[in-house]
């Protein structure tokens, strides 16, 4: 919780004072997937991302007066190291798309000016 929401909302607040004197300033916080489409299996990782979800729907309100963008990535599993042996252990054999393919959607999104940054799963 401290590391998913809380960390980006206190991070937000320190940088909106300095952000708000700079041209083409933009806020970019990572959710999930999760956040749309929830599972079971990880309640709170998929609560804070909602939460996140939420929380930028609002800042991106807050500061649109003060010249700074909001985005809001939000990846579906990517095959990187995080939880790999996890994953292993679980004997999961999908290990989401590759990194190098989600940057590419990602650039794409933000060079389109897309609010919402998705993957194929939750809309994209």
């Amino acid at each position: 919780i401290k590391i998913n929401l809380e960390a980006p909302i206190h991070l937000c607040g320190l940088f909106i004072p300095h952000l708000k004197d700079m041209q083409n300033a933009a806020i970019i916080n990572v959710t999930s997937g999760l956040a749309f489409r929830p599972i079971a299996t990880v309640p709170v990782y998929c609560a804070t991302k909602a939460a996140l979800h939420s929380f930028t729907l609002s800042l991106r309100d807050q500061v649109a007066a003060l010249g700074i963008k909001v985005y809001e990535a939000a990846p579906p599993m990517v095959d990187t190291a995080l939880n790999k042996e996890g994953r292993d252990n679980r004997k999961m054999t999908y290990r989401g798309i590759s990194l190098e393919e989600y940057i590419q959607t990602l650039i794409k999104g933000l060079q389109e000016d897309e609010q919402e940054i998705r993957y194929n799963m939750v809309g994209r």
